[in-house]
């Protein structure tokens, strides 16, 4: 019997428990793992880059709309928000600087205006803010250019650039060009008091009815009660056509504000005096002396109340140091030659007399050229004059400023510049006495000055 072979195969071993996985599919797992949470990470930071562009976006459509409607204070909350989501947005830091522009706030503006700058917002724009500080801060040379373009082109902010126009034009004398930004300004911004007393800088110069005046500041006080200048404008206008009760009402409303004012205080104790209450005027006059020892008007006027009190020698002593502080007014010094008059004094009070008649002639000589200015606003001359006056009758702020208008308008006027010259000299100034010497001389020869010349 044959025998069947049996083949035996032999059976694959049993792997030991805890033997390491194939390290090439631990490999695999791991890089499906890293893919997986790099694919999360990116979907979180997608997520989160999203939810900061809607917020950016929200908060800039916000800033915008409050803007555009002059609600500054709703744009501030926004505008943060928009900052934090897209802290490089160049129109983000744009309204920062058009917020600060509207608030006032010139050196935060101008930081702002640089970092736009940076990131490459329009460069028109940015001039234009620029503008208007530039224009607040008496630049005019460099606002007005382009001022009358943004408005003419309509640019934002319109009111600002409104307002800053009007602004140059009235502080360059240029009362004619001035209406129209003042208009748009006040149509621009309608809750705004400001246009209605600036209205007024225009009106006044044209010698405008008190009706007319008195309006504009009833219109500017309506939109902002505060408005301190419409009030102390509104009380004098009162006092000047004899509403006394109504000027003695504005006057105690703006001293509530303002209790040590000198110009208030005076004009309270003028309106006391026209009403017959000297002894409240009288108390009015010494405080505002209080404050200012050398008050012209509290002086003189209570030099008035001892007249009419029959105290003549105490009012020649008020007087007298009037006049030695105010060597110019013509009212001071015909009422001291009354005084002198009164009180016996005849050959002093007919030398006093005959200086204020003096001092009234040069008086209206000035109106006379103010006329002739308002009817030729870029007329040099008109305003060499001027500015020559203010200077020889004491007035040296007056003077200087309209010098500095001059030579804005014309660098290298010659009289301006020799009229400066002497005005230095006497005051001890050597060193821009010799500048404006040297400008003088070189616009004479229509050279330019030598370089190395200083002021």
């Amino acid at each position: 019997m044959g025998m069947k072979s049996v083949v035996s195969v032999p059976s694959r071993p049993a792997e030991p428990a805890g033997k390491p996985a194939d390290p090439k599919g631990g490999r695999r797992s791991g890089r499906r793992l890293l893919l997986a949470l790099i694919a999360l990470g990116l979907a979180v930071l997608a997520g989160y880059l999203a939810v900061g562009q809607l917020v950016a976006w929200r908060a800039g459509r916000q800033v915008r709309a409050a803007v555009a409607a002059r609600r500054f204070d709703d744009a501030l909350a926004p505008l943060t928000r928009w900052l934090e989501a897209s802290p490089h947005s160049a129109e983000a830091q744009y309204y920062l600087a058009r917020l600060r522009v509207a608030t006032d706030r010139p050196q935060e503006a101008l930081a702002a205006i640089d970092q736009a700058r940076r990131l490459g917002y329009d460069r028109a724009a940015l001039d234009c803010l620029l503008a208007i500080i530039q224009a607040r801060a008496g630049r005019y040379t460099e606002a007005e250019p382009v001022l009358r373009e943004a408005f003419q082109e309509g640019m934002e902010p319109q009111a600002e650039v409104a307002q800053e126009l009007a602004r140059v034009f009235l502080s360059t004398y240029q009362i004619g060009r001035a209406a129209v930004p003042l208009e748009r300004w006040r149509e621009l911004a309608p809750e705004d008091g400001r246009p209605y007393l600036w209205r007024n800088e225009i009106e006044s110069r044209k010698q405008a009815e008190s009706s007319v005046l008195m309006q504009n500041y009833i219109e500017a006080l309506k939109r902002d009660p505060n408005l301190d200048k419409a009030r102390l404008g509104l009380a004098e206008l009162f006092r000047k056509v004899h509403r006394l009760e109504e000027a003695r009402r504005e006057y105690a409303t703006y001293l509530a504000r303002h209790p040590g004012d000198v110009e208030a205080l005076d004009g309270a104790g003028v309106a006391a005096v026209e009403a017959g209450d000297l002894d409240t005027a009288a108390a009015s006059f010494e405080a505002a002396l209080a404050r200012d020892p050398r008050d012209t008007t509290a002086l003189r006027e209570l030099a008035q109340i001892n007249l009419r009190r029959g105290r003549f020698q105490q009012a020649v002593e008020l007087l007298r140091r009037v006049v030695a502080i105010d060597r110019f007014d013509p009212d001071i010094h015909y009422t001291y030659g009354r005084a002198l008059k009164l009180s016996g004094e005849d050959k002093a009070a007919a030398a006093a007399t005959a200086v204020s008649l003096r001092l009234r002639k040069e008086h209206d000589d000035l109106e006379v050229l103010r006329k002739q200015l308002l009817n030729h606003p870029d007329n040099v001359e008109f305003r060499f004059q001027i500015a020559r006056w203010f200077l020889e009758h004491g007035r040296d702020t007056e003077g200087l400023d309209w010098t500095r208008e001059i030579l804005r308008q014309t660098p290298q006027h010659a009289p301006t510049h020799r009229l400066l010259a002497d005005y230095y000299q006497k005051r001890g100034e050597a060193g821009r006495a010799n500048y404006h010497r040297t400008m003088a001389e070189a616009a004479a020869a229509r050279q330019p000055p030598r370089v190395g010349d200083t002021r």
